[in-house]
């Protein structure tokens, strides 16, 4: 009888050993399952300050960064094209130097070939050198003409607009967003160049935002349309198709609209 309960005791204590060891990697798994949750919540939490920033910049603020990135890249294109062409420079010269390694083991007596090689490699050598120095110039050129201090006009023109505007008659977004868009289809400001456009693409602005309402801003506008071509925005006559756009570095971007003739 003692022999029984004995056994029944020992397979009592192998199935409560049983379920520990269950028990226990179920809890190790468990373990590494909340480790894995609070690496995705950190990242989570990374991506909403990210979103915090970006929501908390400013619209010209963000216009700026993604500026400088641009002009970023486009430097970082002009050093890795010229440091491509000068290793391919330095491949080149190599292999000279090992045909005329060749050339002197085959002829000793030419010695006016090699100075005529010679004087080829001193060239090569030379233009690419020039090379180099023009590239790092057009380089320094670029970083200064896209400068951010060179940035939009339209945004002074905006600020401007903006500040001149009586309480409950502040543009909007979405105003801000079309002239915007409309000044950079008119005015080409990445070399501030004279150019012709039409007067109707001028006037779209303000029918646009004559559409929304009367305000200051709209007001201003139609002033300034009037004084520059002498009728209204909504009064074209024929014959007064093509406006020329001076940059002179005057007030409202920088930008002076004289009409032809």
């Amino acid at each position: 009888m003692s022999d029984k309960l004995l056994a029944s005791l020992q397979k009592a204590v192998e199935s409560l050993e049983k379920d520990r060891d269950t028990q226990r990697q179920q809890i190790e798994n468990l373990t590494g399952e909340v480790g894995e949750l609070k690496g995705e919540v950190e990242e989570l939490k990374g991506e909403v300050e990210v979103l915090k920033l970006l929501t908390a910049i400013s619209l010209p603020r963000l216009e700026s960064i993604i500026f400088n990135i641009l002009v970023r890249v486009a430097s970082n294109h002009i050093f890795w094209a010229s440091l491509e062409e000068r290793w391919l420079s330095v491949k080149e010269v190599k292999k000279r130097e090992m045909e005329l390694a060749w050339e002197r083991t085959q002829s000793r007596t030419s010695n006016e070939k090699l100075e005529e090689v010679g004087r080829k490699i001193v060239e090569r050598l030379e233009k690419k050198r020039a090379w180099s120095v023009q590239k790092s110039e057009e380089r320094r050129q670029f970083e200064r003409t896209y400068n951010y201090n060179s940035r939009l006009p339209v945004i002074n023109v905006v600020n401007q607009l903006q500040a001149e505007s009586l309480p409950g008659q502040l543009i909007t977004k979405d105003d801000i967003e079309f002239i915007y868009q409309e000044y950079i289809k008119i005015v080409h400001w990445r070399s501030h160049s004279s150019r012709k456009v039409t007067t109707r693409e001028l006037s779209s602005i303000l029918t646009h935002l004559s559409d929304k309402g009367e305000t200051a801003i709209v007001r201003r506008m139609k002033q300034l349309y009037r004084i520059i071509f002498g009728f209204a925005y909504d009064e074209i006559p024929a014959g007064s198709e093509e406006v020329e756009i001076e940059n002179d570095g005057s007030d409202y971007g920088g930008e002076t609209m004289v009409a032809s003739g």
